[in-house]
């Protein structure tokens, strides 16, 4: 009898969550299409609003993505200091490093993306800053990354210099992330 009882739980909770799973990825759709609606046709963001990778993973997610994560970890010491320049949204901030840093600074100057990660991804050790990544002065041989994802090209040469001697400088041990080394 025991049995019997546990296996009729057990197939009730599968058809339960199954239906929860299902009514999920239709809301996940959805909502993705909504908000990419409003923030791609109808607004012009200067960055991407990366839930859609969650909502939407049939259009919005591939291996690419986490790619730049993944080469982040594999230089990034648990419980190391982080630099998130032009963080945008603050979902890989969130996601991917929050659980291996001390601290985190994600600096963007864009109020849109600024509000989006202080309501949806607070974590202790994570601070939001409204500032220009060409103005802004981190602190001197403290971080144990510095990151910026594909954001560079969006600034002059003259700007990007200056960013560079400012993560050089903000850098603890000398490293450079490596989509930083590209060649030209």
């Amino acid at each position: 009898m025991d049995k019997v009882l546990r296996n009729l739980i057990r197939t009730t909770l599968t058809v339960i969550g199954e239906l929860f799973a299902r009514i999920s990825k239709y809301s996940g759709w959805v909502s993705s299409n909504f908000l990419y609606l409003a923030q791609g046709k109808v607004g012009s963001p200067e960055w991407f609003d990366h839930r859609h990778h969650l909502l939407n993973p049939e259009k919005f997610y591939n291996d690419y993505r986490t790619a730049s994560a993944d080469n982040v970890t594999k230089v990034f010491p648990l419980g190391g200091r982080f630099l998130d320049l032009c963080s945008g949204d603050g979902f890989y901030d969130y996601y991917f490093f929050r659980d291996r840093a001390s601290e985190i600074f994600c600096v963007d100057y864009n109020k849109d993306a600024y509000k989006l990660p202080v309501r949806l991804y607070k974590a202790s050790n994570t601070t939001y800053i409204l500032d220009d990544v060409v103005k802004y002065e981190a602190k001197e041989s403290y971080y144990d990354v510095v990151l910026m994802r594909r954001a560079i090209e969006h600034f002059s040469q003259e700007n990007q210099q200056i960013i560079f001697k400012r993560a050089l400088k903000a850098f603890k041990w000398g490293k450079v992330y490596p989509d930083w080394q590209r060649e030209r």
